[in-house]
């Protein structure tokens, strides 16, 4: 919503308060549109700043784990071991493959080195994990009340993402208007008030459904091409048409409506001369837009094109990039750490040194679950 969507007085004159409510709505929707822009850019640059600085070293720690992974079987079967230590090996292999497939793709070895020792296959855990990121996402719909189906969507393609985000904003618009037709049609003694309020919704659901079209016409006049001489207006008419059109196709009664008080603004007939009547239907579509915003901010930090930069999302911009500043220092002391691990545990020959060596790493990977930080 451009700035500028503001009743203003003159003289002594003071605001209603439905133009008080109004300009009080439009403030924050103006503010919720510039802050999904700004945290939508935010989050942009965190994400290319994490992935020239930081998954880079994710993916060389990935291949040390699995490298790791290989030289424990490799070491495990070259010595007859204990079974206490055998167990541990596979344990510490499992562990090492399960860490590194969250970032890297599984070659067809690596991915036989992982179900040698595990008893639910590879294949069947990342269906397990696909259907757990659906579920999730499905939950989140199901809490507005929308329902969705997931079933036949790749929940990794981020295009089919963004279709489905598109459908669940238009079904909770509609059930918005179901739910405010059903409360007006309840069978049940009124107040007044609930009089007033019916009255209300009623107004609305037949402002969205009715005037779209009316205010199409209406701006279509005002704004066609040959009513202006001057070349400078001309082209913004044209401009203003275009989008005018676009909100009228797609059916998108709050944006036309924006446009139509855009307009409104820019002429003679000011905003200020709107009655109250009229703008208390237009406070209630706006306050449907609010919420809209509300749930597209919400959104937006949960969309899977920002997943991994999803522990940063509720960071300003400077403080998420000194973070990952410190993550990059820890990935690059990491992996000078790892290439010791593995020298040392290449140079263990005996039965004893390699046993010692898996059960210290057992313990600094699953036992404790140190990790070394990574």
């Amino acid at each position: 919503m451009e700035n500028g969507m503001t009743i203003s007085t003159t003289g002594n004159n003071k605001l209603t308060k439905a133009q008080d409510r109004f300009n009080k709505i439009t403030a924050r929707i103006e503010k919720l549109e510039k802050d999904i822009v700004q945290k939508e850019k935010t989050l942009q640059t965190v994400l290319d700043h994490f992935s020239k600085n930081i998954e880079p070293l994710i993916e060389s720690d990935a291949k040390n784990k699995i490298q790791l992974a290989f030289l424990v079987e490799e070491k495990m079967l070259s010595a007859k071991l204990s079974k206490k230590a055998k167990v541990q090996a596979e344990e510490l292999i499992i562990h090492l493959l399960n860490e590194a497939f969250t970032e890297v793709i599984a070659n067809e070895e690596e991915i036989s080195l992982y179900n040698r020792y595990t008893d639910l296959s590879y294949e069947d855990e990342k269906e397990l994990e696909l259907i757990f990121m659906k579920e999730e996402m499905k939950a989140m719909f199901t809490q507005q009340g929308i329902d969705i189906d997931l079933t036949d969507i790749d929940i990794e393609n981020e295009e089919e993402i963004a279709k489905i985000i598109a459908e669940f904003q238009e079904k909770r618009q509609n059930k918005q208007l179901e739910d405010n037709q059903k409360e007006t049609e309840k069978p049940k003694k009124k107040t007044k008030k609930e009089i007033a309020q019916e009255a209300l919704e009623k107004a609305k659901i037949e402002a969205q459904n009715k005037s779209l079209k009316s205010i199409y016409i209406s701006l279509s006049k005002a704004l066609h091409p040959d009513m202006e001489a001057d070349p400078v207006e001309k082209l913004k008419k044209e401009e203003m048409m275009k989008k005018v059109t676009v909100a009228y196709q797609e059916k998108n009664f709050p944006l036309l409506l924006q446009l139509e008080m855009e307009w409104i603004h820019q002429t003679s007939e000011h905003l200020n001369q709107l009655s109250d009547e009229k703008l208390t239907i237009y406070i209630e579509i706006l306050l449907d837009r609010e919420r809209e915003l509300q749930a597209e901010k919400y959104m937006l930090q949960r969309h899977p094109r920002f997943q991994k930069v999803r522990a940063f999302a509720h960071m300003h911009e400077k403080s998420a990039v000194k973070a990952i500043n410190s993550n990059k220092k820890s990935l690059l002391e990491n992996d000078k750490l790892f290439q010791i691990i593995t020298d040392v545990f290449t140079a263990s020959k005996t039965k004893g040194d390699i046993s010692e060596m898996i059960s210290d790493l057992h313990f600094k990977f699953i036992e404790i679950n140190m990790d070394y930080g990574w």
